[in-house]
């Protein structure tokens, strides 16, 4: 990923958060985040992208558990909504975002809604959902949900299998 800065960001309960950034440091921001069993890397294309960084300031984080953040082995560490939430606020804070517009996929459409049920809409300038999930409302499941269950397994084999 063309970065020109990354940062560690630490969330209220001391995670660790790998967050990047790059692209015009005066444009309007947004701030990609990923989904489930993913990192920030999924959005390579955006900020290798010439235009997009002549215009915008782009910015991304790797979820806690993902990527470069921290993955506490502590389950309490992934329980609450409010955690996620934090985290999202913590990497604002950090790179100084006023107004960043969010773009996200998939597990991130509810990290999202929980920092707009956390902090409101006021921070924010937009929400683009890729193939995002905004609830955990099981009638919405679709069928690569059905295997969650196991990419969340100890047992290596059938984790890579799911």
């Amino acid at each position: 990923m063309a970065v020109h800065r990354t940062k560690d960001v630490v969330a209220p309960d001391g995670v660790r958060l790998a967050a990047y950034e790059s692209g015009n440091a005066d444009g309007p921001e947004i701030l990609f985040i990923h989904g489930f069993s993913q990192c920030s890397l999924c959005w390579q294309k955006q900020f290798d992208n010439a235009a997009l960084a002549r215009e915008f300031r782009l910015t991304a984080f790797d979820i806690r558990g993902h990527g470069g953040s921290d993955q506490p082995g502590d389950p309490s560490r992934y329980a609450s909504d409010q955690i996620f939430a934090e985290d999202v606020n913590s990497v604002i804070a950090a790179l100084g975002l006023t107004r960043p517009v969010f773009v996200v996929w998939s597990y991130a459409g509810r990290i999202v809604s929980d920092y707009v049920t956390a902090f409101g809409t006021s921070g924010i300038a937009g929400i683009n959902y890729v193939c995002a999930r905004t609830n955990s409302d099981p009638q919405f499941n679709g069928p690569g949900t059905d295997h969650l269950a196991g990419m969340v397994m100890d047992d290596v084999a059938r984790n890579i299998q799911a």
